[in-house]
């Protein structure tokens, strides 16, 4: 009786090994006595044990092979819920094994389960309604402040341009930082309003054919006093041969890639070059912008479309901007069905591509 031997070691489950016409205790282990007490004993009658148990119907199914499942409740100290499967044994000639299973830790594990998930959905609802309150506050702040940044913008730029009256180079050079200043704090107003309404699904696209190219010379165009500032080179190779015309919206096709001009003109060298290609990628048109500017560092790649992060990620970094931008082309561009990515050397420069499909069937979508 080897196998009777393994099974005394079963700790957890009871083992009742029965036979005969009816079912009669043949053998069992130390957690069946635990369970029934006294009253198992070899050769009690397995119904004595177990009222409710339907040997017929479990012989039936183990003569065809089926699973001899039942579920039984042992009274010691507290009802214990237990589930006692029936098999074949070769131990004794018509031999059955019952094995019973405690299902208190099952039933708890459930309910735990059942307790955690009511705590996450409950955990997601306040995280989607503080979301909700985070974009409405964008909203809401970006168009409170707007206004009066519009005025110190104007009049700042009025007194720079000595409508009101001549000034020395101090007082020059004062007004044109407040400028700046309030330049720079609009696109910030800007961009995080662009993103809570995008967020909130508060925007209407225009989808139209449109040719590339000729969106990345408007770019250029927009952004001509930037360039000549910093006395840049910015030029567009475009491939014509095999480029379809992905529809897309035309007003924030160009502001994606007025956001990429940008940041390439930002962070290059004066008198350096800035390349716009425009080629043709699997079944749809890539737009790359190419600047031979500081790079990104390797580990700083994952992160760069993040809101308000910069490649340079220290307070003392010398490049101003919100880090706003890269996050609403990441967004616009999901929109559109394209995807917006980064390859970069630190130190060497950055190409930031812009991927449209040709074939999206797109007309007019409403966000509002």
């Amino acid at each position: 009786m080897d196998q009777l031997a393994d099974l005394a070691l079963e700790l957890n489950t009871a083992i009742i090994i029965v036979s005969g016409e009816p079912w009669r205790v043949h053998d069992f282990n130390q957690k069946a006595v635990d369970w029934f007490g006294h009253r198992l004993t070899r050769g009690t009658v397995v119904s004595a044990l177990i009222p409710s148990i339907n040997e017929n119907a479990l012989k039936r199914r183990l003569k065809k092979g089926r699973t001899a499942d039942f579920d039984f409740e042992v009274d010691i100290d507290r009802p214990i819920p237990v589930e006692f499967s029936c098999s074949k044994t070769d131990v004794l000639e018509d031999g059955v094994i019952l094995e019973g299973v405690d299902q208190t830790r099952a039933q708890s594990a459930e309910l735990m389960l059942a307790s955690y998930s009511r705590m996450i959905e409950e955990k997601t609802k306040e995280l989607e309604a503080a979301i909700q309150a985070r974009d409405q506050f964008f909203s809401t702040m970006s168009h409170e402040l707007r206004t009066p940044l519009n005025s110190i913008i104007g009049f700042s730029e009025s007194l720079i341009d000595e409508v009101y009256g001549e000034l020395n180079d101090e007082q020059q050079s004062i007004l044109k930082k407040v400028f700046m200043s309030g330049k720079n704090l609009m696109s910030l107003l800007t961009n995080l309003l662009y993103l809570s309404r995008i967020r909130s699904g508060k925007i209407m696209l225009s989808f139209k054919k449109i040719d590339l190219a000729l969106l990345c010379q408007r770019a250029i165009e927009s952004m001509d006093e930037y360039i000549k500032e910093k006395g840049m080179q910015v030029k567009i190779v475009s491939m014509q041969e095999g480029l379809c015309l992905p529809q897309l919206d035309e007003v924030w096709g160009q502001q994606m890639i007025e956001h990429l001009l940008n940041n390439a003109i930002k962070f290059s060298d004066e008198n350096s070059e800035i390349i716009l290609t425009v080629s043709k990628l699997n079944d749809g048109v890539r737009v790359t912008i190419s600047d031979e500017g500081i790079g990104i560092a390797k580990d700083r790649l994952s992160h760069i479309f993040q809101p308000f992060t910069q490649a340079e990620a220290s307070l003392a970094r010398p490049y101003q901007g919100s880090g706003l931008g890269l996050s609403v082309v990441y967004e616009v561009i999901q929109l559109h069905g394209g995807r917006v990515s980064v390859d970069s050397i630190l130190g060497q420069g950055s190409n930031f591509h812009l991927d449209f499909n040709c074939d999206a069937p797109l007309s007019t979508k409403d966000f509002d």
